[in-house]
């Protein structure tokens, strides 16, 4: 990710160029800063921040400094363009500029050492010294390692030396994995990042009557383009609010609380008393979900994925000794920071820390350049969390590994409506819960594997598998029934009733909000970008 004033090269001069046609008599917009990517890929590596000069104001345009835009997974998606595009080309360990450092996996206990074999086949892997990369079946990838840089006294305690992420490695959170998957909306390069947000009226053309500056405005549907301090479209694109909203929520109502709303209504006639089941129920549409079905007394059952009670600790390795008081057992990993890295070999700094780590007896250490010590939930936090917001109940998916799932119901009645934004295993135990003649809705696929429904379900169950995409559903001519919707939610956001996780972050802090977003750290609040 690099912050630049761009030059005029390639694609982006066509924008900078198409962007000065204008009549010297017209108002102008101020100049923008604005999140460019000028062809698709990884998000990370394609996205940088530039200045755009101002544009012309028409008669029937508004220009609007914006105020706060989220990072919606739907954002990195239309970046990507291949949602599923294979990502180790991308990386470079030895790339100062790359977000990655290596991965090693070392064996357990230093004292114990390895097999015979092993030892050899680590042998035969350092012992190579060449500038490409050697490539072998058991031990991953060594990009020209001279075995007399590595410590002398732990040269077989290295299993693997291998360019991956290690926080993908840990959590499985990696949006480039697999081969198949085109995300079906590819805008246009060069363009400015974004899809909702919320801004203030800075001007109007001399032919806008509905709109004056001071106002606070959302793109209504939701418009390309948010990611930049200043965005001029004609006066129909723009929605107006209550300027008394928090700024968070104003900036994220079109998307998220509005595809729990449409899908609670949409889809099967609830009456209170009814259920509904749903996994991802950490996402921000699960959470709207809870609590907007709280609201017409509709019960939910909710499906998370198992989490371990995880803390990692950043910092030097000179503090090792430190961090073995910590302690390392099944519910906590060590997260070491390199002390600093050598110009010829730069992520070998990195193992000898991890090596100095294994010395102290830590196992299961992992090496990755943060600047933060890092907390992830457990499983028993997250049903706490979600319960707070007025779930039933909570699953983990290990515990709906039984063969009469619907026993753990206790007095709800068995769901008529579930939704899927998962796939694979997580979307057959929604299908599980679901009566006869019950709806399941797919609205994602974040495990990148197919929705499988057995025979039975379909010929015995009469089960229903439905669709849903936002963004189509917005293009069916549906521009005021959206804002009839809009002014709900925000409606019910000012009452209390509609909460999500957020975290507010400076537009100048971009490259690490994306990092967030993209799941580097794990799993985190929704990103907005704060302008």
């Amino acid at each position: 990710m690099m912050k630049a004033s761009l030059p005029l090269q390639g694609g982006l001069r066509k924008i900078l160029v198409s962007v000065r046609t204008y009549s010297s008599t017209n108002m102008m917009s101020p100049p923008s800063k604005a999140v460019v990517y000028e062809q698709h890929g990884p998000p990370d590596q394609v996205t940088r921040i530039v200045n755009l000069p101002g544009v012309e104001i028409k008669e029937n345009q508004v220009c609007v400094k914006m105020l706060a835009a989220p990072i919606n997974p739907s954002d990195i998606n239309r970046i990507q363009a291949r949602r599923k595009e294979e990502y180790s080309k991308y990386l470079d360990c030895f790339d100062n500029n790359a977000h990655y450092q290596a991965f090693f996996c070392l064996t357990s206990d230093v004292n114990t050492g390895v097999s015979k074999m092993m030892k050899k086949r680590c042998n035969n892997l350092l012992n190579q010294t060449t500038s490409k990369p050697v490539k072998s079946r058991d031990l991953g990838t060594m990009h020209g390692c001279d075995a007399a840089s590595l410590p002398s006294k732990y040269p077989y305690h290295l299993l693997r030396f291998s360019y991956i992420d290690p926080v993908v490695e840990l959590f499985g959170r990696n949006f480039y994995g697999g081969k198949q998957g085109v995300y079906p909306v590819r805008p246009e390069v060069p363009a400015v990042g974004g899809y909702e947000g919320v801004g203030e009226v800075q001007s109007v053309g001399s032919s806008v009557r509905g709109l004056s500056p001071g106002d606070w405005v959302i793109p209504s549907p939701p418009s390309f383009g948010t990611w930049q301090t200043y965005i001029v479209k004609e006066e129909n694109v723009w929605h107006k609010i209550n300027k008394d909203i928090p700024i968070e929520y104003a900036a994220t109502v079109t998307v998220n609380p509005l595809t729990a709303l449409r899908m609670l209504e949409d889809f099967v006639k609830l009456n209170s008393g009814d259920s509904i089941v749903q996994n991802g129920a950490t996402s921000i549409v699960g959470q709207c979900v809870i609590q907007l079905a709280n609201i017409h007394g509709i019960h939910n059952i909710n499906i998370i994925r198992d989490r371990r009670r995880r803390k990692y600790i950043a910092c030097e390795s000179a503090m090792l000794d430190n961090m073995a008081k910590v302690g390392n057992d099944e519910e906590n990993r060590i997260l070491v920071v390199a002390a600093a890295e050598t110009h010829e070999y730069p992520a070998l700094s990195i193992a000898y820390s991890v090596f100095e780590a294994t010395s102290c007896g830590m196992k299961g250490v992992i090496c990755v350049k943060l600047h933060n010590s890092l907390f992830w939930a457990g499983s028993e936090e997250v049903k706490e969390r979600l319960k707070q917001l007025g779930a039933n109940e909570v699953f983990t998916e290990s515990q709906l590994g039984v063969k009469n799932i619907k026993s753990l119901l206790g007095a709800l009645p068995e769901p008529v409506l579930g939704f899927n934004c998962v796939g694979g295993d997580s979307a057959s135990i929604v299908l599980k819960f679901l009566r006869p003649g019950g709806t399941m809705v797919t609205y994602g696929g974040m495990a990148k594997k197919p929705v499988t429904v057995s025979t039975s379900s379909f010929i015995f169950k009469d089960l229903a598998l439905r669709g849903f995409w936002l963004q189509k559903w917005m293009s069916a001519g549906k521009a005021k029934e959206c804002r009839v919707m809009i002014n709900h939610l925000l409606g019910v956001i000012q009452e209390g009733k509609l909460k999500y996780e957020m975290q507010l972050v400076s537009f100048n802090e971009f490259p690490e909000a994306l990092d967030r977003a993209l799941g580097k750290l794990g799993s985190q609040p929704k990103q907005i970008l704060r302008f």
